[in-house]
């Protein structure tokens, strides 16, 4: 698959090194033992960081997925992307809970 003209690839990582080239990382929350020291290189990177886990946020990540009346919700926190020069599309911010 694409996005835009780029490949999309879904890799395992296990190492911090093996983030690089990522633009997007996924951290389940069933892999939060470790995700503290993964995500460390990654706050002051442009890699937009996402995870089911109530933690993730609070970590340093963009968005959290989580559920609420049986539907998906998003919520995003927006010092973390100021501090990685990230931009939520404004389509993004209207579907989200923001945290600011």
């Amino acid at each position: 698959e694409l996005a835009g003209q780029h490949p999309i690839q879904v890799r395992r990582i296990r190492t911090a090194p093996e983030l690089e080239g990522c633009h997007l990382v996924y951290f389940p929350n069933t892999a939060m033992s470790n995700v503290a020291q993964m995500m460390a290189p990654l706050r002051a990177r442009p890699i937009l960081i996402a995870s089911n886990a109530d933690s993730v946020l609070r970590l340093g990540g963009h968005v959290q997925l989580f559920s609420r009346g049986g539907q998906l919700r998003l919520r995003l926190d927006l010092r973390n992307f100021k501090r990685t020069d990230l931009t939520p599309s404004a389509q993004l911010l209207r579907i989200s809970e923001v945290i600011d």
